[in-house]
């Protein structure tokens, strides 16, 4: 199931990122992303709260994804990268994608520590997570943001509960999130057909083998997906998140 779950309303989108305090600071101060936060380099979203805690820790993972901001996009902005994105490869004879998408397993609350922070794989339901580069990423940052909210101690306190067995409760402080309603003729979803399937995926929109059982599934999937970006020319060897892409600030 290929869905986009998000907090939105008849103008906006929330997606998530994680920064350092720096990068952090600066984006809530100005409201829109400006330096040390790069344009050169990768920049990736998340519409799903609990992917983001999932990659962040909840926050807690490294200082570089210490600080996790909540970024409200222009509705029509979102609607943009969505018709500009590419699934796998890129199209109309492209060599460079600006905006490329990737469905990685949702995560569901409740599960171990370490490395799944307290979440769970769900196999059967796909998350959509937006890798944004070169001119694409510098509209991004004039252009499509709204505004952005540091949600920090949201995130902190949802942690804290699911460290404590309190799924329920953890749950109840995240904000519910609604199916985005996505156009049938987005590139992003026609590559989804058997015969446009990303690497590792099975048809029909089955999770792809090595998922099955696995602790970390999305793990190797997206290592193998980022290989198969590269070679298609849609993805270079830049970090692949931004909060990664922070490490490498001075």
């Amino acid at each position: 199931m290929y869905e986009v779950r998000a907090v939105f309303t008849e103008t906006t989108v929330r997606v998530y990122q994680a920064y350092n305090a720096e990068i952090a600071s600066a984006a809530v101060a100005n409201q829109r992303f400006v330096a040390p936060w790069s344009p050169d380099r990768m920049t990736w979203i998340k519409p799903s709260a609990a992917w983001m805690g999932y990659r962040s820790g909840w926050g807690s993972k490294d200082k570089n994804q210490a600080r996790v901001l909540a970024v409200d996009l222009h509705r029509e902005g979102f609607e943009w990268l969505l018709a500009t994105a590419r699934l796998a490869k890129c199209q109309d004879g492209k060599k460079t994608c600006d905006v490329v998408v990737q469905w990685d397993p949702e995560r569901g609350l409740g599960g171990d520590a370490g490395k799944n922070a307290w979440t769970h794989p769900l196999l059967q339901q796909r998350s959509l997570q937006m890798g944004i580069r070169g001119a694409a990423t510098v509209k991004y940052a004039e252009e499509l943001v709204a505004a952005i909210t540091d949600v920090t101690s949201l995130f902190d306190a949802v942690g804290q509960r699911l460290a404590a067995g309190d799924t329920e409760g953890a749950a109840a402080l995240l904000p519910k999130e609604n199916i985005y309603p996505l156009s049938t003729d987005l590139a992003i979803l026609r590559h989804l057909s058997p015969e446009g399937s990303p690497p590792g995926e099975k048809r029909n929109g089955e999770a792809p083998a090595a998922d099955e059982g696995a602790s970390e599934p999305p793990a190797a999937h997206r290592e193998q997906f980022d290989e198969h970006l590269r070679r298609e020319g849609c993805l270079d060897a830049r970090p692949r998140d931004a909060e990664e892409a922070a490490r490498r600030l001075p």
